[in-house]
């Protein structure tokens, strides 16, 4: 399994604030079966810059690899493997920043990006079309569940009918009417994620989840999330 949304790069965003808590929380993945996560820290491009923000995610990053170097080997070999990425804030005129690609996860093309919670609109539809035609990524939507309590019906159908790849969480999975569920079981969520932050309020909770989603939706379809999560990770 990939986890494809995760904080647990430390102090550089509200997820883990240290390279132990980051330690445990690549353990508690390896438990789960994790084979793979991807560090994706949130950017806000309104408030920081793209060079700022590098800098200090590949300085965190540098500081949880040399933590996990001091392990015994293996540990360290227990560990799930870990690319780079971010959660990008959408702002409208995105698709023109420079360096975008190096937001994207690992090698890839594929950037996750958190949608507004102010009310969407044609212009927010017109910045993913630009982000689509002339960035040169592919923008993989972010908890799309979270967006139903604050977003009218018509554009969360818009958004949707533009065929990006769609993450939901863990978090919401096993409520009643959950509308994490109801995306997937629509085929219109694409692949899970646990949006883990920490060990108690948001853990990892991978497995479980996809233990729902067999469950509920069947193997199949469990297989298939796991596969498109190893496919937009490069793996």
């Amino acid at each position: 399994m990939t986890d494809l949304h995760t904080h647990i790069l430390p102090g550089v965003d509200d997820g883990a604030k240290t390279p132990q808590d980051s330690l445990a929380m690549l353990r508690e993945q390896s438990a789960q079966g994790v084979d793979a996560v991807v560090l994706t820290p949130h950017f806000y491009p309104d408030r920081e810059s793209m060079e700022s923000f590098l800098e200090r995610r590949d300085a965190a990053f540098a500081e949880l690899e040399q933590t996990i170097a001091q392990l015994p080997q293996e540990e360290q070999d227990a560990l799930p493997k870990r690319l780079l990425g971010a959660e990008v804030a959408y702002v409208p005129g995105l698709h023109e920043a420079e360096s975008l690609r190096e937001l994207c996860i690992g090698t890839t093309r594929n950037m996750l990006l958190e949608l507004p919670f102010y009310q969407w609109d044609a212009r927010l539809l017109r910045g993913l079309y630009d982000m689509l035609g002339h960035s040169g990524v592919t923008p993989v939507l972010a908890h799309m569940e979270r967006y139903f309590l604050c977003q009218n019906k018509r554009m969360l159908h818009e958004v949707l009918e533009l065929g990006l790849p769609v993450q939901v969480g863990t978090d919401m999975l096993a409520m009643t009417f959950s509308p994490a569920m109801r995306l997937l079981r629509q085929g219109r969520g694409h692949l899970l994620a646990s949006d883990c932050h920490d060990l108690r309020a948001r853990p990892p909770a991978l497995r479980q989840a996809m233990a729902l989603v067999e469950k509920k939706l069947g193997q199949e379809t469990a297989e298939e999330l796991d596969a498109l999560a190893d496919h937009l990770a490069g793996l």
